[in-house]
């Protein structure tokens, strides 16, 4: 698999991460699944506690992860027969562009502009519970986070099926699940972090835009395969990422 597939991946994961319709709620999430409030997060330092969430938290992460792991094996599968073809892998590099001038702000898509408000009290659901939350947040959040999505399911698409689509979409859920991990670990840390890039929302949507047309662009004009050589060749340690 080539490694610019997998970084690109990585790094979708992590805009959808800071992205406003989830940085917002990653808070409410751990104190729903851990049962803790986030000032007892913020002031406690017990080890039992830490642990605890930590674990929690990782039942979660293992929930939207399965989520995204499946839906890229099942898609990249069905469909990367179609993007082998120019007709196919064109119209989804336009489709992707178009999506990367709606989060860049210049192209409002109403039903993609999704935001859900949660409002409930912190009660520990157990690792079951976590884990079914985690299936229902991969599921709930799809219309916000899609058009990344989309185009890590495109790449994999191009570059071959549902082996594809599960690297892919592993790179993408550890690229948003581990940022959640360390917020669970270092509540404090992450408050000042999200008080800082909500300062800066419109730069991550132009960021995740940019980042989207360039994954559209690449996809029209077949140039990962390209890409992957000259960064392999630049940066032979790529090789041992893929």
């Amino acid at each position: 698999m080539p490694s610019v597939g997998i970084i690109a991946a990585f790094f979708g994961g992590f805009i959808s991460f800071v992205s406003p319709c989830v940085l917002p709620l990653v808070p409410a999430y751990i104190t729903f699944v851990s049962g803790v409030s986030i000032d007892e997060l913020r002031n406690d330092s017990g080890k039992k506690r830490q642990k605890k969430v930590l674990f929690l938290s990782l039942s979660f992460v293992l929930g939207f992860s399965v989520v995204f792991i499946m839906l890229g094996a099942a898609l990249a599968g069905l469909f990367s027969a179609f993007f082998k073809q120019p007709i196919f892998y064109r119209t989804a590099g336009l489709v992707l562009i178009f999506f990367g001038l709606h989060l860049a702000g210049a192209i409002p898509i109403k039903f993609l502009n999704y935001e859900k408000r949660l409002n409930f009290n912190p009660k520990e659901v157990g690792v079951g519970g976590a884990f079914l939350i985690g299936l229902s947040f991969a599921l709930g959040w799809s219309p916000c986070i899609g058009p990344v999505l989309a185009g890590i399911l495109a790449i994999a698409g191009v570059q071959g099926g549902a082996a594809e689509g599960m690297m892919l979409l592993s790179a993408y859920s550890l690229g948003l699940g581990i940022p959640f991990i360390l917020t669970a670990l270092a509540t404090d840390k992450f408050m000042s972090f999200s008080g800082f890039m909500r300062k800066h929302f419109k730069a991550i949507e132009i960021t995740s835009g940019v980042f989207l047309i360039g994954v559209g662009v690449m996809i029209f004009f077949n140039l990962f395969y390209v890409m992957t050589l000259y960064f392999t060749k630049m940066f032979p340690w790529l090789t041992q990422i893929g």
